[in-house]
């Protein structure tokens, strides 16, 4: 008698069903949906020498905006006139402070390092320095009377000229004492020149107000003045360079020249609806052929299902905002990918997991890889996108190993420690085969892999623990609760058995 073959826990439509949900998340991940949604950002590498597809002469936005900002920055602030009351103001207070260094001169009762102290007390010569103070009390009595008179007239001299802000006060000093030292008639030894300088510095404020109206008016004449940039390409030419950092203006004449093209891209989308049907296709098709999901099946796999795809949807947002990585600070590292593949080992056989690892972390190097107008310009090295890939495919494997069968929440913390060194042992290796090693990088691995541990484990168990009792999933660890002796359930049937 011939036996029917047994139905299968997963059917063929329903595997369908996974894997079209997959293929139809993994396109709206890698395909531009809208025009501009994705756009080559400024500070991107050149993934290769990037030549003109086409000639080219345009009006560049970009150059005319730096050569008429240059423009205005050369233009000079249009000035106040000069206020005369701060000249006065200033001559005053000069005086009332030489009217009491005068008087600690004149004190008898005092020897040189009392009168230091007592003038450095004195609210009106507190401004004065103390190289200032010694000088003015080292002067003679002769030299001391002609050099309030050589004071006064230096600070009316300096306030004369416009002083803008405290940067002009020095060289408006310099200025007054080379004029004074090339006048024959006046002749200042080294302590005259100290006192002069010292006291100069002490009084001499700003005297003029920037005209802010004035000045604007004036920068905006001198764009206006500066004819736009011309830029001509001929096909071929090169615009940026290998691993070159892409500035504004290249990334303009990669748009003029035809390399980037607005809208969409019907090449660059194919890719994508390619890699993503592969994806779903392939992850629908194992499922049919191996089963590795135990009846019933379908709850399980919208766990599984919406943790893949919160998973590389988690790598779409994060990955264009954390690479190129620059600054050696491996954040795109430290995101909970692995939480797809512990997820899908905590419901399934451990090859279907294994397997989950390994398409979360090649469709995660992927969507890196062609997020930005030019595939691979998010990366700085060609084996940046190998690293991204082996890093989420060993963090996924271990969480999956540890997390498989597990029979206590103590597992998921084992499985944190599993991805973190996993992910920090592929960091690492990379690190081994860059030329530019820095060791400050290492402790960044180290924060990036346990982030990633701690944050896969935590996403694991929310997902395992508090949405399969909604979905109406029994878990392995709810089983497991109920074999316990103290469990509710085992004690009734207990009390109650015949």
């Amino acid at each position: 008698m011939l036996r029917r073959r047994p139905q299968p826990v997963i059917s063929r439509p329903l595997a369908a069903l996974f894997g079209l949900v997959v293929a139809v998340a993994g396109v709206a991940m890698v395909v531009p949906l809208w025009p501009g949604q994705d756009s080559i950002g400024i500070g991107n590498r050149s993934p290769t020498d990037l030549e003109a597809a086409q000639d080219a002469q345009y009006e560049s936005a970009v150059l005319t905006a730096a050569a008429r900002d240059r423009a205005a920055s050369e233009v000079q602030p249009e000035l106040r006139p000069i206020d005369p009351r701060v000249r006065e103001d200033q001559i005053a207070l000069l005086l009332d402070a030489l009217d009491e260094v005068t008087i600690v001169r004149q004190r008898s009762d005092l020897d040189q390092q009392q009168r230091i102290t007592t003038l450095s007390a004195i609210t009106e010569v507190s401004g004065i320095s103390s190289a200032g103070q010694v000088a003015l009390l080292g002067l003679s009595s002769t030299r001391y009377t002609s050099m309030r008179t050589t004071l006064r007239g230096a600070l009316e001299s300096v306030l004369s000229g416009p002083i803008v802000e405290e940067s002009d006060v020095e060289p408006a000093i310099e200025s007054y004492l080379t004029a004074i030292a090339e006048n024959n008639s006046s002749t200042l030894d080294a302590e005259e020149r100290t006192v002069i300088k010292e006291v100069l510095r002490a009084f001499v404020v700003p005297n003029v107000e920037i005209d802010e109206a004035a000045t604007e008016q004036a920068r905006e004449n001198a764009r206006a003045n500066v004819n736009p940039v011309v830029q001509t390409w001929s096909a071929g030419q090169v615009i940026a360079q290998a691993g070159v950092e892409l500035d504004a203006a290249q990334v303009e004449a990669l748009r003029e020249t035809g390399v980037i093209e607005t809208g969409l891209d019907i090449y660059d989308a194919g890719a994508g609806v390619i890699i993503a049907l592969v994806l779903g296709a392939m992850l629908g098709s194992y499922l049919y052929l191996f089963q590795p999901v135990p009846e019933p099946a379908r709850r399980p796999l919208v766990l599984i299902g919406l943790t893949l795809v919160l998973a590389l949807g988690a790598t779409r947002l994060a990955l264009p905002q954390l690479i190129p990585d620059v600054d050696g600070r491996f954040f795109a590292f430290a995101l909970p990918v692995a939480a797809a593949a512990m997820t899908t080992a905590a419901f399934s056989e451990l090859s279907f997991g294994v397997i989950v690892a390994a398409a979360v972390g090649l469709f995660s190097a992927f969507i890196a890889a062609t997020a930005p107008d030019l595939a691979g310009a998010s990366f700085i090295s060609p084996l940046e996108s190998l690293e991204l890939a082996f890093a989420y495919t060993a963090g996924g494997l271990a969480g999956a190993a540890t997390v498989f069968r597990a029979d206590r929440l103590s597992r998921f913390a084992a499985s944190a420690v599993a991805v973190a060194l996993a992910t920090a042992a592929v960091l690492v290796a990379f690190w081994f085969l860059d030329q530019n090693r820095i060791n400050e990088e290492l402790g960044w691995i180290a924060v990036a892999s346990a982030a990633a541990g701690i944050g896969s484990a935590v996403l694991a168990v929310g997902i395992i623990v508090i949405l399969s009792n909604p979905l109406g999933v029994t878990t392995r660890l709810q089983l497991l609760e109920l074999a316990q002796a103290n469990s509710p359930l085992l004690r009734r049937l207990q009390d109650e058995a015949p």
